[in-house]
């Protein structure tokens, strides 16, 4: 089956965000930890996956902001980008997830004021380089 184009990160894919065989520093297997400077690379991939989650929950987006210690370059921080979406009130979660699922994101469930519906982008399998939080 393999990873969607996103997360499988192509460079002759117009949709990849991360590309194969370049040293981001992004990712980090489960059950692993691991802390560094952030990079201003980061900035751009999670601008880029910003605008992909924008443009695909167009009407229901109210914002999404690149959140946490990779949005800051230079602070401490775990290789994990973090992506933060507001969506309206009466927004279709059910749609939502099928929509965010379409670009290579994985549903791991409702954290509720803990963090709202919680997705992962992953570069390989048990990899993630992204997590993203839909919160009304």
């Amino acid at each position: 089956m393999g990873c969607p184009p996103v997360a499988r990160g192509l460079d002759v894919d117009q949709n990849a965000v991360v590309v194969a065989g370049r040293d981001d520093g992004l990712g980090l297997e489960y059950g692993t930890g691991r802390l560094g400077r952030s990079r201003v690379e980061w900035t751009s991939i999670a601008r880029d996956l910003d605008g992909r989650a924008a443009q695909a929950l167009s009407v229901d987006v109210l914002r999404v902001e690149h959140v946490g210690s990779t949005a800051v370059p230079g602070m401490l921080a775990g290789p994990i980008v973090g992506v933060a979406v507001g969506v309206r009130r009466e927004a279709d979660l059910q749609s939502i997830r099928q929509r965010l699922e379409a670009l290579g994101w994985i549903y791991r469930g409702n954290a509720g004021e803990d963090g709202g519906h919680v997705f992962v982008l992953e570069r390989s399998p048990h990899t993630r380089i992204a997590h993203l939080h839909v919160v009304e």
